[in-house]
């Protein structure tokens, strides 16, 4: 029987791939916001295979700082939209964990062990960057400066990326969401800051990602013979990557045989 109207959202691009699966695998969280808010149908959505799992990228060793830090802040922004929405997220998040280890986001630096923060011109520069209250490009397209200006200065709550970097990952998931580390790191200010402040981010992001699912699942890899509150006690201690690798241990999972970037010689993408 033939039907009025326009295509089904979930159809445009073909009936082997939605413009949903496409806008995940590409990690482009604002594509999949707007997709979510314009009606793509989650209650039939599966993730792509993970070889289809890729983007190109700039080989610019300046780029690609900044470039692998927003890709994994999009995928946790997508995370976020996902689960919302009552998506069960389990695959999504072992396959974030493998983007992570595949752009080497967790590289030992010795930034991460010193107080390089409490230097005095840092300081004055972070306080000046302020991340909440907020604007997001999603909400406010089309408003003027001075206008978002006004709307920040009503809001509360006030925080800083010098106040950001003093609190405990824990701490901060309670005031900031995934989506709101997403825009911090699209802001120019940003990329104007000493590269230990990328860094420092790289670790304090995906920690709280990080240690749920590490938990979960290094409870299931000793059989659940372990008291819950040991097992906090031993996640605790670990890095961010151990905490993956323990998620790789009990899934079976290979996390080198994912590749997440491919070079490219483009302009700075939209993400």
């Amino acid at each position: 029987m033939l039907t009025t109207g326009p295509p089904s959202i979930a159809y445009i691009f073909s009936p082997c791939r939605t413009p949903l699966q496409w806008a995940v695998a590409n990690v482009k969280p604002y594509t999949v916001e707007s997709l979510l808010n314009h009606g793509a149908d989650l209650s039939s959505f599966v993730l792509l295979p993970e070889n289809e799992f890729t983007t190109r990228c700039d080989t610019d060793i300046d780029y690609l700082k900044y470039f692998k830090f927003s890709k994994a802040s999009g995928a946790l922004a997508i995370l976020e939209s996902l689960e919302k929405r009552g998506y069960k997220v389990d695959d999504y998040a072992l396959i974030i964990m493998k983007i992570f280890s595949s752009i080497k986001l967790f590289e030992k630096s010795t930034y991460l062990q010193t107080r390089w923060y409490d230097d005095e011109k840092f300081a004055s520069r972070a306080k000046k960057l302020k991340i909440l209250p907020r604007i997001s490009r999603r909400d406010y397209n089309d408003i003027s400066e001075v206008e978002k200006a006004k709307i920040e200065t009503a809001m509360t709550p006030s925080l800083s990326l010098y106040d950001l970097m003093r609190l405990e990952p824990k701490e901060a998931i309670k005031i900031l969401t995934y989506w709101d580390y997403h825009d911090l790191v699209r802001s120019k200010e940003l990329r104007r800051l000493p590269e230990e402040v990328m860094l420092h981010l790289y670790e304090k992001v995906p920690r709280v990602f990080c240690r749920r699912w590490a938990l979960e699942y290094f409870f299931e890899l000793i059989h659940y013979r372990l008291p819950i509150l040991c097992c906090y006690n031993i996640i605790d201690q670990l890095m961010n990557e151990d905490l993956c690798n323990i998620c790789f241990a009990t899934t079976g999972q290979d996390p080198y045989s994912f590749s997440f970037l491919q070079p490219s010689v483009m302009t700075m993408e939209v993400v």
